[in-house]
């Protein structure tokens, strides 16, 4: 009989081993909160990403993303500027090829691709005023090939 009694007091006294604990969900995954409930701040709106660097585009607000920094930011892929446009980030701007080379032969004159009077920015020696030379080729930019040129015969 005490052995039947010890049985008993085993069993009522350990309860049954089919049921689990409620652990307040300690074992479930946890997702991302956007820091309201713990863990590290993160941001709420894209605005809030802001990096004040211009040239590496917009980021955005996606705490969830895999790319996303510990701040849930995720980096712009995109530039701001327009195909074949250049950032400045001194500036805050896009420079058009324009900006960057207009007087791609150096001879102080913009190319007319650019707005100015340079009919051929690839050639320092072709300009508006530039002194003709006998070579049936316009050097100063007026559509007449070598005016004022003395061909010796």
């Amino acid at each position: 009989m005490p052995r039947l009694l010890l049985s008993f007091v085993l069993i009522v006294a350990c309860g049954d081993d089919d049921a689990l604990p409620a652990d307040a969900g300690t074992d479930a995954p946890r997702l991302p909160d956007a820091g309201r409930d713990a863990g590290p701040p993160q941001c709420t709106a894209s605005s809030e990403c802001d990096d004040a660097l211009f040239c590496d585009g917009v980021p955005t607000c996606d705490p969830a993303s895999p790319f996303a920094d510990d701040f849930g930011c995720v980096a712009s892929t995109e530039s701001p500027c327009p195909e074949g446009f250049t950032c400045d980030e001194e500036r805050d701007r896009c420079l058009s090829p324009c900006d960057v080379a207009g007087d791609v032969d150096e001879d102080t004159y913009v190319s007319e691709a650019c707005g100015g009077a340079d009919c051929d920015d690839t050639d320092p020696t072709i300009f508006p005023s530039a002194t003709e030379a006998c070579d049936e080729v316009d050097q100063d930019c007026d559509d007449v090939v070598d005016e004022d040129c003395v061909v010796e015969e």
